[in-house]
């Protein structure tokens, strides 16, 4: 059976957002032909409080979802839906935004590692101005299961091996599937995806062999191609998150915290959320466009 192999790697964006948070980010919309149906991919990782305690003060939001993982700390979430909540180590939330809202998000603790990452997915048209809605779960929620040897997977979002997730909470067309992948030494990793879906891996510690001869090391996004069958390895103990969907194959049209399917949409979402001050690169997640 033919292996996937590394399509693309993409650089990494070290930059502040929000209240000076430190972040780095991989791809955002403009990439959207490459990954769809994710949008932008995000971390924040920093044991310096200085760099993450701002968080992310309020701010709007149309037309996508995402899933924030927390791989260490604890953040909380507040948004004007009257949603609510708070997410600690090896646990994760869901945001739908769809029609809109506004949000904070910010970090729950004064010292020691933060170390957040946070995934938007589009939503297809129909489905842009539903009702939003948000969902969360704990490291209980989500326990570290191990079915091949030497391999750990914790099913974060959609299902894997009969496993399901709690998260998403309600049926998506993107069908989403995240997994935290632990490999000890000499493991390796099998997993066939369902069919036409875009596969993205994030190396979270160590190196990973990924198919017959190409690897990827810790703090790299890559994307797959879209052979049949993933093969992940490692020489030496290793970690990485997959993350995998169903592609839209819609146009979008993108400014800072909005995703819609046309430009007269996204006038309009600016338009609806001006109430809200103005929209400064530093004011939120997505928000600088450079």
């Amino acid at each position: 059976m033919k292996l996937r192999k590394i399509a693309h790697r993409f650089a990494a964006d070290v930059r502040k957002e929000g209240a000076g948070t430190h972040i780095t980010r991989w791809f955002v919309p403009t990439d959207y032909e490459l990954t769809n149906p994710f949008l932008l991919f995000d971390e924040t990782k920093s044991d310096k409080i200085e760099e993450y305690a701002g968080g992310f003060p309020e701010h709007p939001h149309r037309g996508f979802e995402a899933i924030t993982y927390m791989l260490s700390g604890s953040l909380k979430h507040n948004d004007s839906a009257g949603f609510s909540g708070h997410v600690g180590s090896l646990g994760a939330q869901w945001l739908c935004n769809a029609s809109g809202l506004t949000h904070d998000e910010i970090p729950d603790q004064s010292d020691g590692l933060f170390w957040c990452m946070q995934l938007w997915i589009n939503l297809p048209a129909k489905d842009k101005f539903s009702t939003p809605f948000y969902s969360e779960t704990n490291a209980e929620q989500s326990p570290l299961l191990s079915d091949q040897t030497g391999i750990g997977i914790r099913v974060v979002a959609g299902s894997y091996a009969g496993h399901n997730a709690d998260l998403p909470p309600k049926p998506r067309f993107s069908d989403p599937i995240y997994l935290d992948i632990v490999l000890q030494a000499n493991a390796d990793f099998s997993y066939s995806p369902p069919k036409h879906y875009t596969v993205l891996l994030f190396v979270v510690d160590g190196t990973i062999k990924v198919g017959d001869d190409e690897s990827a090391v810790a703090g790299e996004v890559v994307l797959l191609d879209k052979a049949a069958q993933i093969v992940l390895r490692a020489n030496q103990a290793a970690r990485c998150l997959l993350m995998a969907g169903l592609p839209i194959d819609e146009k979008i049209a993108w400014h800072g915290p909005f995703v819609m399917n046309s430009e007269a949409e996204l006038e309009q979402a600016f338009t609806d959320f001006a109430r809200f001050g103005p929209f400064r690169a530093d004011a939120g997640t997505g928000q600088n466009n450079e």
